[in-house]
């Protein structure tokens, strides 16, 4: 389970890293403009962004976790057929 979650999660979180760095690099080209103050604002469009184009995969990601968690259930009761 925790690796679906990082599966999952992965691709915000590199996105907004890649963001970061960018802001970081205009900020250290030009010092005079004051980057992070709209920084945050774009942060979050840009993440919002990335779980919106990955939410189609999240619905078969999803199915296959429920399906291989109810067969660990049934495993550790011990029904299944």
């Amino acid at each position: 389970m925790f690796i679906s979650a990082v599966t999952l999660s992965l691709a915000p979180i590199v996105s907004l890293l890649i963001v970061n760095l960018a802001f970081g690099v205009m900020t250290k080209a030009a010092p005079q403009l004051n980057i992070f103050s709209i920084g945050f604002s774009i942060a979050q469009v840009m993440g919002l962004l990335i779980i919106w184009i990955t939410l189609d995969n999240f619905t078969a990601h999803f199915e296959t976790q429920w399906f291989r968690a109810e067969q660990f259930m049934c495993e550790l009761l011990n029904i299944c057929s």
